[in-house]
């Protein structure tokens, strides 16, 4: 058994209240791997290796006790379904001493030179190796999910990572240049076009790839996910197993109501599981 760190929360200080965890344990885990990766398991560590939503996003904690954050998880984990959240980069355990959080710690990596993609690949790389070799995770159900900037980096681990069988993503980042607030003036950084998964399509060819997204999202610009999603669609051809979803939302950059429960039916037809 390899060394572990693990923390036991109550999920009642984690999650109050939430009814979407009726009927499933009640208890989450924050652990490491043993080459210090962390990592957080929702509904808690399951009996039989589990299919598996590794989720992408923020800080762990953050997601861990947000219903929101949580999606198609929600659901599928009364079907037997764990959820596993990763630190995004400058989030959580991420965040380096005197860096600013969130997209401005990724502005100021991308123009420093980072590879801040494929450091996430990485971690989230040695938490599947750990989770398969413990038993916490069956190889054969493993699906990618994130919202907003989680979204990015789920393509992008999907793109990568030959063991993700479906992703499902909530009005995802495309292009980090089209995130004005914290990007504009830099949109043609090299380091910045070289993320921008219009570039990485030919990687997400013919997988299983949902997405949803509201008709007014400005921030991510709705037309050119939507031309994204036609281009790995026309590179895919026959093969295309893309699945779009362009819903009324006047609010803008959120994720459209019903989208857990669109996604969730879409995963469990992915891995055939009733």
């Amino acid at each position: 058994m390899k060394y572990t760190k693990v923390l036991i929360l109550s999920a009642l200080l984690l999650i109050i209240s939430d009814p979407s965890s009726e009927g499933v344990d009640d208890q989450v885990l924050i652990q490491s791997t043993d080459s210090e990766i962390r990592f957080g398991i929702w509904p808690g560590k399951p009996k039989n290796p589990s299919p598996t939503l590794l989720f992408f996003g923020g800080e762990i904690e953050e997601m861990l006790r947000d219903d929101y954050q949580r999606q198609c998880g929600n659901i599928l984990a009364k079907k037997g379904f764990i959820c596993v959240f990763l630190d995004g980069p400058s989030e959580g355990q991420e965040l380096r001493p005197g860096e600013q959080g969130g997209l401005s710690g990724w502005r100021n990596r991308l123009e420093n030179g980072e590879d801040l993609v494929s450091k996430v690949n990485g971690r989230a790389g040695g938490v599947l190796d750990y989770l398969v070799a413990e038993g916490y995770t069956d190889p054969r159900y493993i699906a990618a999910c994130g919202i907003s900037r989680g979204g990015f980096l789920a393509m992008h681990f999907a793109a990568n990572e030959p063991r993700v069988k479906c992703t499902a993503v909530y009005c995802p980042v495309v292009d980090l240049g089209t995130l004005k607030l914290w990007f504009e003036g830099v949109e043609n950084h090299p380091a910045i076009r070289s993320v921008n998964l219009m570039e990485h399509v030919d990687k997400l060819t013919g997988k299983p790839l949902w997405i949803v997204l509201g008709d007014q999202d400005r921030p991510i610009d709705t037309d050119y996910v939507v031309e994204f999603a036609r281009k790995i669609s026309r590179l895919s051809g026959k093969n295309s197993k893309i699945e779009l979803h362009v819903i009324a939302e006047p609010d803008g950059h959120t994720t459209p109501a019903g989208s857990d429960e669109m996604s969730a039916a879409w995963i469990l037809k992915q891995f055939r599981i009733e």
